[in-house]
């Protein structure tokens, strides 16, 4: 990765060239910092002490916004990608504390006897993935072709502002805003909507590589053959066995879990504006109807409501 270091420990990175494998695998130290990383081709799974984080640009560019509070071992488990391209800014805590505000939470709902959980500035990591939209897929493509290092720093500090101001939003209950100051008819562009990344593990629970695996199968082969006999030969293990572990790492059966995978397929194909009907048959399902009711059902939105969100975010 090239990076570009500038005052205020402020960083922009850039990798944009083949990986077929890890080519470092040694543990490293990060430092605390804030960090924002797109992925707009290939895949990534990288390890940050106990927790594991995957960006998987299968399905289109996949975003990563999180805070480290304490120095943290850094392990690289797998990169892929022809080419592996990933657009990375990374800036001190403090830097961010001082001029914008701090992520939200991503933490679950505790359970009901349970403390509740720290907070981004207090817990070691804080993580969360979102779906980067349009504008910000735009930035990251230009800092990777920027032809000058203040060109690069102007646009990295762009981006960055987008995914903080989402976040500080998205923690208000804020909708993104639509339309310039009064007076003025220019737009001004919505800054990213945090949605989870629904097709990476959550990140506040340690991953098993089978369902990775699992996941990257069932996102490459066509919606007909996503059984659970096929999909448990795909990943080279019994279909027992693909079973016990699904059930052992999710709490939940394989069909519950491939049921949710699928949608989760269409849910992303309908935010970057797919037709109801071609989002639905990508999820493996013949029914707008149906596949509407189990998207309402799994995810509390209607397909017109994903296109919805899709559209404000088109500038």
């Amino acid at each position: 990765m090239s990076i570009h270091r500038y005052p205020g420990n402020f960083r922009v990175g850039v990798l944009d060239e083949p990986r077929a494998a890890v080519l470092e695998t040694d543990v490293s130290m990060l430092e605390p910092k804030v960090m924002v990383f797109i992925l707009l081709s290939g895949y990534q799974r990288f390890r940050l002490a106990t927790q594991r984080c995957v960006l998987d640009a299968a399905q289109g560019p996949a975003g990563l916004l999180l805070r480290i509070n304490r120095p943290l071992e850094h392990q690289f488990e797998e990169n892929h990608g022809a080419p592996l391209t990933k657009i990375s800014i990374a800036v001190s805590t403090e830097w961010v504390d001082g001029l914008a505000p701090a992520p939200p939470s991503a933490s679950p709902e505790p359970a009901e006897h349970s403390p509740p959980p720290a907070g981004p500035k207090h817990a070691d990591l804080w993580v969360q993935p979102f779906v980067p939209a349009p504008q910000s897929c735009n930035l990251a493509q230009a800092i990777r072709s920027a032809p000058s290092p203040m060109q690069r720093m102007s646009l990295g500090l762009t981006l960055l502002d987008r995914v903080l101001a989402a976040s500080a939003q998205s923690a208000a209950g804020e909708a993104p805003p639509l339309t310039g100051p009064t007076g003025t008819s220019r737009p001004i562009p919505p800054p990213d909507p945090l949605v989870p990344d629904l097709l990476v593990p959550d990140p506040l629970v340690p991953a098993h590589p089978l369902l990775d695996r699992l996941r990257r199968e069932m996102r490459k082969a066509p919606a007909r053959t996503r059984t659970a006999p096929a999909l448990a030969k795909a990943c080279g293990i019994g279909l027992r066995t693909l079973e016990r572990q699904v059930q052992q790492d999710t709490g939940r059966g394989l069909g519950a879990v491939l049921r949710r995978e699928r949608l989760l397929i269409g849910f992303h194909a309908l935010s970057r504006g797919m037709p109801v009907m071609q989002a639905a048959s990508a999820a493996g399902y013949q029914s707008r109807t149906s596949f509407g009711s189990a998207l309402k059902r799994e995810f509390g939105l209607s397909p017109a409501q994903i296109l919805q969100q899709a559209a404000r975010q088109i500038w």
